[in-house]
């Protein structure tokens, strides 16, 4: 009776192993026909293939795996997700699928999630240069921008030749204002990839936040000469041509970026400091509106404006548009605390226009602005020394800064020093035409010294 029962038994065990084998042969042959339909391009077939696997041998992992693919491709991203995980679910030990997860979490803008992802890729192959790029990649978009920098390290170190991965630390060290390791960057992933026109943009802006201004309009030159619709290239170099007080070219650069990109409020607020140099202030408050309808957060049009209203004698809208900037960014508005300042102290307000001074100091973006300002209102107030003190700090930090001899000029001028007044403030009309708060004083100082010298002849007759 055992043996019968023992037959019966190996019978039974024998039939599902055939059965088993049956289904798993089954399996492999309906991956390679997916495959096929997805080389054929018959996607419909291709995951009918992948979901016949999946119902014969659940626990298979590499069909989940494929069908993500599929889906990925057919940009289902949701339910490609879904498939990877159930995919490491049954094999956690795959890198290349957690690369690939965190591929979809990246376009998906899920950017801590592919971080996950990628890092589970670099622990299980710590030699994957694609997942510490894509990581880094992930962080940047974080704002982790040091972090970021290490991972990109790491992708040069395994690939140094790898010219995107030199491009984007240099963004990155960008975003840190690390200008001329940004540089250095991007001169070396130009050299491996000579004809990249946003690589070109990446290092013109570098060159312009270092006041380099020819060079910034050597690349983004070079920029437009590989992409005639560059639209970075067009507004940087419009910029670079502005601080080189070359107007004409700065608005025409500014002109073909709007065209470009009319809903730039950045752009727009550029080309208003163009108009205002040109002494068109009608249309630079006009770009100051439109950049302000465009984007009604952004505080430097509302400090252009202010100025803009402060050069009409319009004081209550220059201080309104001053206040409204403060409001919308305080940790960042330096020249609008600069500027209300000046407003304060022509009023007599004294202690509050050094408390402006001195948040733009602590701000610390422009320096020299903040101290020439600081020097403008310790001159209305008497304290001519450190006032005097405050310029010499100014023109240290930029030896250009013309509205510093002008602060000075005006200095000498209150203490009746008017030769040393005329000399600076000469200087300072030289470098900015656009001076036009030392007018009266400096046709005052000219009138003086002239009435001088002729009762100096009249005295020798």
């Amino acid at each position: 009776m055992m043996d019968h029962q023992n037959q019966r038994a190996g019978l039974f065990h024998r039939k599902n192993m055939n059965e088993a084998s049956h289904h798993t042969k089954r399996a492999y042959d309906l991956l390679k026909y997916g495959h096929l339909y997805e080389q054929q391009e018959d996607y419909e077939k291709a995951f009918i293939s992948y979901t016949g696997v999946i119902e014969i041998a659940p626990d298979l992992a590499d069909a989940y795996v494929r069908r993500a693919k599929l889906y990925h491709k057919l940009e289902k991203r949701e339910q490609a997700i879904a498939d990877f995980e159930q995919a490491l679910a049954r094999n956690p030990a795959q890198p290349d699928v957690h690369f690939e997860l965190g591929n979809v979490y990246l376009e998906l803008k899920h950017y801590q999630s592919a971080v996950d992802a990628y890092s589970k890729a670099i622990q299980l192959k710590p030699d994957f240069a694609l997942a510490y790029y894509n990581r880094g990649g992930s962080y940047f978009s974080l704002a982790e921008y040091e972090i970021a920098i290490a991972d990109f390290s790491r992708t040069i170190g395994l690939k140094p030749n790898n010219s995107l991965a030199h491009y984007n630390r240099g963004r990155a060290y960008l975003r840190l204002n690390r200008y001329k390791q940004a540089v250095i960057d991007f001169d070396k992933a130009i050299e491996l990839d000579p004809t990249a026109h946003y690589i070109y943009e990446s290092r013109g802006l570098a060159h312009l936040n270092l006041k380099q201004y020819e060079q910034a309009i050597r690349d983004c030159s070079r920029a437009i000469a590989l992409n005639p619709t560059s639209f970075n290239a067009f507004h940087n170099r419009g910029f670079a041509y502005y601080a080189l007080k070359e107007y004409a070219l700065a608005l025409s650069d500014d002109n073909r970026a709007l065209e470009l990109n009319p809903a730039n409020a950045l752009t727009f607020i550029s080309r208003s400091l163009v108009y205002y140099s040109l002494k068109e202030y009608a249309l630079a408050i006009s770009d100051c509106n439109r950049a302000i309808e465009l984007d009604s957060n952004d505080w430097r049009a509302y400090n252009n404006r202010g100025w803009l209203y402060y050069a009409l004698k319009d004081i209550p809208k220059a201080l309104a548009d001053y206040e409204q900037a403060i409001t919308l960014n305080p940790d960042e508005a330096d020249h609008a605390y600069n500027n209300r300042a000046w407003i304060l102290a022509e009023r007599g307000e004294y202690e509050r226009a050094l408390e402006d001074c001195e948040r733009s100091l602590r701000i610390g973006a422009d320096l020299a602005s903040a101290y020439t300002q600081r020097a403008r209102v310790y001159c209305w107030q008497g304290d001519y020394e450190r006032a005097l003190a405050d310029c010499t700090r100014a023109l240290e930090i930029t030896p250009d800064q013309a509205s510093a001899y002008a602060v000075r000029g005006l200095i000498a001028h209150a203490q009746k020093q008017y030769e040393s007044a005329l000399a600076d403030l000469e200087k300072a009309r030289e470098m900015d035409a656009n001076l036009f708060w030392i007018e009266d004083i400096y046709h005052d100082i000219r009138n003086i010294l002239n009435n001088t010298e002729r009762s100096n002849e009249e005295n020798e007759t």
